[in-house]
């Protein structure tokens, strides 16, 4: 038995010494990086890239020869494809010349996050360090914590002794364009329910954006990646900036968590990046020391995931009302309820009161919220509406609404009290009924209850009282009317950043001086017969088919076929440069209609279709004449919803989320019975064949939107916001998908082909030049 266990241990060392003179022999060739599948069976007009069993193939059936797919990646023949770990099918990468099979853990190169697949080398060299102090699991201070290493990917790494955050030494990243700094766990760390995530940031230019993510499987993110601008806002170059991100808002409670990414968020090379003081924390971790000239930012979208209760009326138990209403304050919290406020103190008071005895002051700090949270839980199948009363002490207090199921993660946009009748007053109490509906808290497990700040400044005292959930029959406040002076509930941000590049917005973020000038700018547009050629472009474009003798479709120059997306991407460039001729500060902002879906669905119009934005619904009695906002001199039409031949709701966020899944931007036949992304954003494709995306908003606005009168359709210029949105989620589809994904490269209908000039575009463009929105001297927000 001796010699048998001599014997075995000497093979063992020899395969040691074998593995690590291949991982050597691996490391003398320069590793590409992962591999763009998709993009390369769309190269051969063959769709996506999916997996069969364990091998690659495009989605016509034809398998991948995977150093080709490496090669027209990288544009070099020197190119080839290594499986870094045997028979996994997600660990292919690309490297020039051909080496050997490297030992070290893969990443996968696809799934809905980042594509880039992390690198496992160590820019970064670790140096033990404690890896645990108290309720803190350090990663990095002064050094990598024994257990992480560096695997950050298209992103080269050093460690700097300044500037610091504290201690002696941090992080110096420069993270190319879709890469990450990626600090990755060699043995997974079990996560609780309420860790949160722990560092500190600073740039050294303007407008560098960043989001983050996690993983428990090498590559594939647990979540969606999220800005750092909802939690406190991007990096700055003149200090540095305290995150603390909860696991929760990444997907990473209770798993077995093994990287951390900070990834760009730009699609373009990124400055350098200084990181400190990097931390797994629990709600007990001792504070890190910051130096002076650190901005610790508070929430500006949504509270902190985990709120903590302050200073409120003491919970008492409260029965449940009769029927079906359930009480969260009478005269104190009901029992089950506690307060979870973020960045506002609440007291409670005698006086004034709604009714009863009690009631609650809450002071709301700038992008803070009073709170009101289930403990367990409560279920809405039951009830319809959310009542609460309000009284404000100083005039032009403004707030917001939402509600959630995971604490922190608001289930819709929050909703402006001004759509349900009116913001509070000082003079007295307004009661407000606000649908679950229009929360997206219909049928679920809520969780919380908040009311917003939404000016982006500290709010004098707000008193509230009365807040309950209610069944129909149990409500007895009449029903809000939706007023027309909609305030914007997003703090604006510059249009342009210090690169130049115009950033879009949406219609929502703009002040009230942004929609004046924008306005004004198409007005002049109107008076000056610019923006009447831009009128007939477009219906020159609708009128010529494509070809000219083509049966069986109505494919035109800008519609129904592959070119909608790019032709439109186009024409709303040239339009934007006429705006900023006019008015340099305008930009052209986006509708997010789908985020509008839910007040369709209850009869109530979208904001934007108020006096304030872009003007109401047409008025019956004229014609359905637009007659209020600032384009009353248009002579536009529209039938909101109640055209007899249109929709009368729209798309929601639910469908537009699965078209952004769909790997294939278009294919044969190239029109309106085509599956892939532009089909389904264009609309040809729905639900039992209903219209769907852009052609479902023209159809349920009607009028000149539907091409219902003799006007033509851009004659409301809401033409332009609806078309810039769904530019946008084209852009957020090339975020996923890939950049260079377009489809027919050649052989499709004339045109439509990626290097085909486009009619009827004074600039001559081909849809290959505007595969970049970035290129073309814009991005959105």
């Amino acid at each position: 038995m001796k010699v048998v266990r001599i014997i075995l241990a000497l093979i063992i060392v020899v395969f040691s010494v074998i593995a690590q003179l291949q991982f050597a022999n691996a490391q003398t060739a320069t590793r590409l990086g992962g591999m763009n599948l998709d993009g390369y069976c769309g190269s051969l007009n063959a769709g996506g890239a999916s997996l069969n069993g364990t091998s690659w193939q495009c989605d016509s059936g034809a398998a991948i020869n995977m150093s080709a797919a490496c090669q027209w990646q990288y544009a070099t023949s020197s190119a080839t494809a290594v499986q870094e770990t045997a028979n996994n099918p997600y660990s292919w990468a690309c490297y020039s010349g051909s080496p050997a099979q490297p030992t070290s853990t893969p990443t996968p190169t696809t799934g809905s996050g980042p594509t880039a697949t992390p690198t496992p080398t160590r820019a970064v060299t670790p140096t033990p360090t404690s890896t645990q102090t108290g309720s803190t699991i350090a990663i990095f201070s002064d050094a990598l914590a024994t257990n992480w290493t560096d695997a950050s990917y298209n992103a080269t790494n050093t460690i700097v002794s300044s500037p610091v955050a504290s201690g002696s030494a941090a992080i110096a990243t420069q993270v190319n364009a879709n890469g990450g700094f990626d600090v990755q766990a060699l043995t997974a760390i079990p996560t609780g329910t309420n860790m949160t995530v722990h560092f500190m940031l600073r740039t050294t230019q303007a407008n560098q954006r960043y989001e983050i993510y996690a993983d428990s499987t090498y590559g594939q993110p647990l979540r969606a990646p999220v800005s750092l601008a909802n939690y406190g806002g991007q990096p700055i170059a003149t200090g540095w900036t305290t995150y603390d991100i909860p696991l929760s808002d990444l997907g990473a409670n209770n798993v077995n968590l093994k990287d951390i990414v900070f990834h760009d968020a730009t699609g373009t090379n990124q400055p350098i990046l200084y990181i400190d003081e990097l931390q797994l924390r629990t709600p007990n971790a001792t504070t890190t020391p910051t130096n002076g000239a650190t901005a610790t930012p508070t929430p500006t979208v949504r509270p902190t995931a985990t709120p903590t209760p302050t200073t409120v009326p003491t919970a008492t138990p409260t029965p449940i009302a009769s029927g079906s209403s359930v009480i969260v304050y009478g005269d104190a919290l009901a029992s089950g309820w506690s307060d979870a406020s973020y960045n506002a103190t609440d007291t409670s008071v005698t006086t004034p009161v709604f009714s009863g005895t009690n009631a609650i002051s809450s002071l709301i700090n700038a992008n803070g919220g009073f709170d009101l949270q289930s403990v367990s839980g409560q279920i809405t199948t039951s009830t319809t509406s959310l009542h609460f009363a309000l009284r404000a002490t100083q005039a032009n207090q403004q707030y917001e609404v939402y509600a959630d199921t995971q604490y922190g993660q608001p289930l819709r946009a929050p909703v402006s009290l001004a759509n349900y009748g009116g913001q509070p007053t000082a003079t007295g109490w307004t009661s407000y009924d606000i649908p679950l509906s229009a929360l997206g808290a219909t049928g679920v497990m809520l969780k919380d209850i908040a009311i917003h700040d939404s000016t982006g400044t500290n709010q004098p005292v707000l008193y509230v009282d009365d807040v309950e959930l209610r069944s129909a029959s149990g409500s007895t406040t009449p029903t809000p009317i939706p007023t027309t002076g909609a305030t914007p509930t997003v703090t604006p941000t510059p249009t342009t950043s210090t690169s130049g590049v115009i950033v879009r917005q949406s219609i929502y973020a703009l002040t009230p001086t942004q929609l004046t000038r924008l306005a004004n700018a198409l007005n002049t547009m109107r008076s000056n017969g610019t923006y009447q050629d831009f009128m007939n472009r477009h219906q020159a474009a609708m009128s010529t088919l494509t070809p000219t003798n083509e049966t069986g479709t109505q494919r035109n120059v800008a519609h129904r076929g592959p070119a909608f997306l790019p032709w439109h991407r186009a024409f709303l460039w040239e339009f934007e440069q006429d705006l900023r001729k006019i008015d340099p500060t305008v930009t052209l902002p986006y509708w997010p209609f789908e985020q509008d879906a839910s007040s369709a669905s209850a009869g109530q119009l979208p904001k934007v279709f108020t006096a304030a934005y872009f003007g109401g619904d047409g008025n019956r009695s004229s014609n359905n004449l637009v007659t209020d906002g600032p384009f009353t001199s248009w002579n536009i039409t529209r039938e909101i919803g109640r055209d007899p031949q249109g929709m009368p709701t729209l798309s929601t966020q639910a469908d537009i989320n699965a078209m952004l899944q769909l790997t294939t931007y278009d294919g044969a036949p190239y029109d309106e019975q085509s599956s892939g992304f532009r089909n389904a954003i264009e609309g040809w494709v729905g639900n039992e064949g209903e219209w769907s995306g852009h052609n479902r908003v023209h159809a349920y606005i009607g009028g000149d939107m539907a091409g219902n009168t003799n006007q033509n359709i851009v004659n409301d210029p809401i033409f332009f916001l609806l078309h810039a949105d769904v530019d946008r989620l084209w852009w957020q589809w090339q975020q996923q998908h890939g950049q260079n994904t377009y489809a027919p490269t050649s052989g499709g209908p004339i045109g439509h082909n990626l290097n085909d000039v486009m009619q009827d575009l004074p600039e001559g463009f081909t849809p290959a030049q505007t595969m970049s929105t970035q290129s073309m001297g814009y991005t959105y927000q």
